[in-house]
């Protein structure tokens, strides 16, 4: 196996056989998946209750760049839940069962 070295302190209960068997069953995105324009027109959808997962930045961080207009689509939602989960930029690696328990509520809010 590849040697690793997860350096982000939420990365420190990662072991080195689950960041591979990430990899190993990984599947690249195009990339206009990534770069593509979505127009969204149904106005109906800033009434679909949200829950934000935020593993590397705080609830109060996320409500300020949503007041701030830094995401704009998320500024006009009507409802929205925060969960801290503190885990870092892949919580399904370093906190699998809390991000469970996490969406398990939201699909049951």
């Amino acid at each position: 196996m590849a040697s690793c070295t997860p350096t982000p302190s939420s990365w420190q209960t990662v072991s080195c056989r689950s960041l591979g068997g990430g990899r190993s069953t990984a599947i690249p995105v195009p990339a206009a998946v990534a770069k593509g324009v979505v127009h969204l027109r149904d106005e109906r959808r800033f009434d679909v209750p949200l829950t934000l997962i935020c593993p590397e930045f705080s609830p109060a961080q996320a409500r300020e760049w949503i007041d701030g207009g830094e995401v704009p689509e998320l500024s006009k939602a009507r409802h929205i839940d925060y969960a801290d989960i503190e885990s870092g930029h892949w919580p399904m690696f370093t906190r699998p069962a809390e991000l469970a328990d996490v969406l398990a509520e939201a699909a049951h809010a």
